[in-house]
């Protein structure tokens, strides 16, 4: 029987008897009852998700704002600290976060690496037999922009050596590694930029999409889009305007994104209009 909007009590009663007329109005007060906390438990529930949003656009703005004063192209490695900072700080399970630098154009993997203990650093990775490197060349093959991998213990162990091989690797850190109970692996591929994340439990594969949303893939391709192959291909004068508009937008976003009231909006619309002028329309 169902009493509540949203919900349903059922009541089992093994021995075969029905329930009096005093029961059932019983279980109809218990039943308005908790339709009540259910209604509570949507409520709580979309509010938790709409802030679990607000948590992942302020993180993306961090980015955008440090990606938006980078000036050499060295300074990815910073990115890519903040990116794996970021993850940390939405309680996503990762113990690497890394770059693919212009994948389309190279063989060999250029990446970017972001690790908790050491500084971000960049390394060439020449093409090796591993279901990672495997899955990134069928991912560009195929023009898929988003995959993933997981290693069990003795995978990964083969992973590592390989890679091994390739870098001087401290002794603790091999150790380390080699210990892990397996290794897995989140990729996104935008247009010239990969992003990647790893964990090294071996059985969380993080979800991945939910933290590789349009949204984040979007504002990823953006920022570092001015440090691609394509972008550096540009001439100067059209590669300054590009940053001035991109700096103009980023003063809006910044302005949006600390609106407290509606009545805040005029501002912006100010802001927009001072920032149209300044670039020239």
């Amino acid at each position: 029987m169902q009493f509540a909007m949203h919900s349903m009590i059922v009541v089992n009663d093994f021995a075969g008897n029905v329930l009096s007329q005093d029961n059932i109005d019983i279980l109809k007060r218990f039943s308005k009852v908790f339709e009540q906390s259910y209604v509570r438990f949507l409520d709580l529930q979309k509010a938790e998700a709409q802030a679990r949003e607000a948590t992942i656009e302020a993180a993306l703005e961090r980015v955008r704002s440090r990606s938006m004063t980078m000036h050499k192209s060295n300074e990815l490695k910073e990115v890519i600290r903040l990116i794996f900072e970021q993850f940390i700080h939405l309680n996503i399970n990762v113990g690497h976060a890394g770059f693919y630098i212009d994948y389309k154009v190279h063989d060999d993997m250029h990446i970017w690496l972001a690790d908790p203990n050491i500084d971000p650093f960049y390394a060439i990775i020449p093409y090796f037999d591993t279901p990672t490197w495997n899955s990134f060349r069928d991912a560009k093959a195929h023009g898929k922009n988003f995959f993933t991998n997981l290693l069990d213990f003795k995978t990964k162990n083969k992973f590592y050596k390989s890679l091994f091989k390739l870098f001087r690797i401290p002794e603790d850190a091999k150790t380390f590694y080699l210990q892990c109970k397996g290794l897995a692996v989140s990729t996104v591929l935008l247009d010239s930029v990969g992003l990647y994340i790893e964990n090294f439990d071996g059985t969380t594969l993080f979800g991945g999409r939910e933290y590789f949303t349009d949204a984040f893939r979007k504002s990823i391709s953006t920022n570092l889009y001015p440090f691609s192959l394509d972008f550096i291909r540009k001439k100067p004068k059209a590669q300054a305007k590009e940053a001035k508009i991109e700096a103009a937008l980023e003063r809006v976003r910044s302005q949006a994104m600390g609106m407290i009231e509606s009545s805040d909006l005029l501002d912006i619309v100010v802001t927009m209009r001072n920032e149209f002028t300044a670039t020239g329309l």
